[in-house]
């Protein structure tokens, strides 16, 4: 069953992960941290500070988080192991909606619940906007083969707050398109892009 299946991949991502809870927070961690101070001050702090304006989606979770714990360090990579298992099932369920093989995509997200390379997106809080991008790509992809264009624009949105290599979607759905036998660019994508046409330009300019 679904549930069964989750629970493994539960098992395997714990299990290869939560030896992290003991790092404590690291370098970068602390700066986050204190960033999230300031921007109590002043919202727009992170435009100042590329490419982080990029990723605010971690300055929140670490807001909430730090707002809810303080600095128990290991209630922050609960949260990011759990990040990942979310991802491992959001990349399992991808795969069945693409290719409608169950038995390549539960080898396929036990095999992500477990490979270490690179390690840093769940073993260091600094790079939790991997997991946090990793989602959005994800949950955008799924919408969009779904036929949910409005809803795969609200995620895609996120994911380009959440790391600059959110931009990669775009490609892969006009991929996804062409494995459909679609136009590469359709009326759907058009609108999606209206909506995010200003926040690409605004990538572009930054890098």
């Amino acid at each position: 069953t679904a549930l069964s299946t989750i629970a493994v991949f539960a098992v395997l991502v714990f299990a290869a992960y939560l030896p992290a809870i003991n790092n404590g927070f690291i370098a970068d961690d602390y700066v986050i941290i204190q960033r999230v101070g300031l921007l109590k001050a002043d919202p727009v702090y992170l435009m100042d500070v590329p490419p982080d304006n990029f990723r605010a989606t971690s300055y929140v979770v670490f807001g909430i988080l730090h707002a809810l714990v303080g600095y128990h360090a290991e209630l922050f990579y609960i949260f990011n192991i759990v990040a990942h298992l979310i991802n491992v099932v959001l990349l399992a369920r991808l795969i069945v909606l693409v290719t409608g093989n169950d038995r390549l995509a539960i080898i396929a997200a036990m095999l992500f619940a477990v490979f270490q390379a690179p390690q840093e997106a769940v073993m260091w809080l600094a790079c939790m906007n991997e997991t946090l991008v990793g989602i959005f790509v994800l949950l955008t992809l799924i919408l969009w083969w779904q036929d949910r264009p409005q809803a795969a624009t609200f995620t895609l949105l996120l994911a380009l707050f959440s790391k600059e290599s959110g931009l990669v979607t775009l490609p892969l759905i006009l991929v996804m398109n062409r494995y459909r036998g679609r136009p590469l660019v359709d009326r759907r994508l058009l609108r999606s892009e209206e909506h995010t046409s200003e926040l690409q330009s605004r990538f572009g300019i930054s890098y």
